[in-house]
Order: C-alpha cells, then sequence, then structure tokens
C-alpha cells in the first residue's frame, strides 16, 4: 500500500506543480489529495505561506492538520466528524482516516519530549498522554501497547516495548525517523 501511496503523491506532486498558476481551482482539488499524503508519507505539513495562497483549503483543513501535528486526539475526531461530508464526496475518507497514526505519532513524540527525552519511557506515561489528548476516551495499558507496537511496525518509532516491565525503550538515535517538519510545497 505503501508504494500506491508513494506513487499516488509523485503524480499529485507533479500535477500541482504543473498546474497552470492562475488555475487555483485545480491546485486546491490537488492539495486537498496531496495533503494527507505529504503527512501520511513524511509527516510532513503545510507552512503558513500555503495555508495564506490558498484561504478555500485553510478553511477546510487547517484545524485538521493542526490536531496531527500537536497530536491532538480529541480534536483530530471533531474535525474528521466536521468535514466528514466533504471526504466522502470526494472519496477521501478512508485516506484521512489514515491520518490517526501521525496524530499517535505526533502525541507519543510531543510525551518524550516532555519526559525530557529519557529513552525509556513508562507506558502508564503515555496512557496519561492519550487520555488527556483524548479527553473522554479511558484507554487501557495494552491499546497504548498496541499503538506503539503499530508505529514500531510501520517503522515510525526505532525502539521496543518492554511488557514484562511495562516500559518502552526508545532508540537512543535517532527514535523517531519520522518527525514532524513543517515545509513548503512548490508555490
Amino acid at each position: 500500500m505503501a508504494n500506491n501511496l508513494t506513487a499516488g503523491h509523485d503524480l499529485l506532486m507533479e500535477s500541482f506543480n504543473n498546474c497552470y498558476y492562475l488555475n487555483k481551482r485545480q491546485q486546491q482539488l490537488t492539495l486537498v489529495y496531496l495533503i494527507p499524503l505529504k503527512i501520511i508519507l513524511k509527516n510532513e505539513f503545510p507552512n503558513k505561506q500555503l495555508w495564506l495562497k490558498y484561504p478555500d483549503i485553510k478553511s477546510i483543513l487547517y484545524e485538521l492538520v493542526n490536531s496531527i501535528q500537536h497530536g491532538d486526539i480529541h480534536t483530530f475526531k471533531l474535525n474528521i466528524k466536521k468535514i466528514e461530508k466533504f471526504l466522502l464526496k470526494k472519496h477521501l475518507y478512508s485516506i484521512y482516516l489514515q491520518l490517526i497514526s501521525n496524530v499517535q505519532l505526533n502525541l507519543i513524540i510531543n510525551i518524550f519530549k516532555l519526559l525530557k527525552c529519557n529513552p525509556k519511557v513508562s507506558i502508564n506515561d503515555f496512557l496519561i498522554g492519550f487520555e488527556l489528548s483524548s479527553q473522554k476516551e479511558n484507554f487501557t495499558t495494552q491499546e497504548v501497547e498496541l499503538i506503539i507496537a503499530n508505529l514500531i511496525y510501520k517503522n515510525l518509532i526505532k525502539g521496543y516495548i518492554s511488557h514484562g516491565h511495562l516500559m518502552v525503550v526508545l532508540s537512543k538515535k535517532d527514535p523517531f525517523p519520522m518527525s514532524p517538519s513543517v515545509t513548503g510545497l512548490t508555490i
């Protein structure tokens, strides 16, 4: 599936870069498809210039993208619900749902930074972070372990889970190969 997403990303980038510069509608339509792919594949987020140049896209996606960037599960789910009809109409609902992995990754990165980058982190620390971020969901340690295991499997986190000690041991060197970055598309 990653190969299909990568191929789709490359074709959309080519389409975006070859759009006639005055054809804002076509550029915006391409961005609706391209932005989630950039986030899924590279954890790259639109910069301020892109939002300023395309205010219609900003009105639809800014809050959602911001929630992904900050690891805010509750706001992410609210915004998905808010633009659900739009996503279904554009046949994008399932691709946008895949962004939850990036929300979770960025939340874990934020928790890691809050804990002063200690490579050994208690599952309970992540549990508290997930419960605060979701605002009302109760997570179990098994659910948090599963989320982290999936992120490790997807190579979004380098490390392992010590189930017996309820710890996540992260790589001392580059534990998050896809740390979030703000980049601009060629505009």
